[in-house]
């Protein structure tokens, strides 16, 4: 069973993988208009046979299919940055509510209790009666 701090803990995993997430789509997104502009300079500069052109055009529609993906990627994500940006006090306020919680939990879990009587003995002893 999931204790209750893992579903905050959850959301900030999930919060640090959209800044990794973000930072991918970024890279892809250069790594993509790298691509392009170096097909588009071969095309302006070289002499290019017919079968180029072909290769030339089907390897430039697979770079802006993966760029038009990752910048999708970066359009969706880019909200949540702002967010973070915009509720930097309040992600501190969970995050100290996580450490509360944790706390909390694993006092819960080395509870013990100190008897006050002998209810338990004498029940035991007489068989409960």
């Amino acid at each position: 069973m999931k204790k209750e701090s893992e579903y905050i803990k959850d959301f900030f995993d999930f919060l640090r993988q959209t800044d990794s997430d973000i930072n991918v789509a970024k890279s892809i997104l250069q790594d993509m208009e790298n691509e392009t502009q170096d097909i588009l300079h071969h095309i302006e500069l070289n002499e290019c046979t017919p079968y180029d052109f072909i290769c030339l055009g089907i390897a430039l529609k697979q770079i802006r299919q993966t760029r038009r993906k990752a910048k999708d990627k970066l359009t969706i994500l880019m909200p949540i940055q702002v967010w973070k940006q915009d509720n930097q006090r309040e992600i501190r306020e969970l995050e100290r509510l996580l450490g509360e919680m944790r706390k909390e939990e694993k006092k819960a879990l080395r509870r013990s209790y100190r008897m006050r009587t002998d209810a338990v003995e004498r029940a035991l002893k007489d068989g409960g009666e």
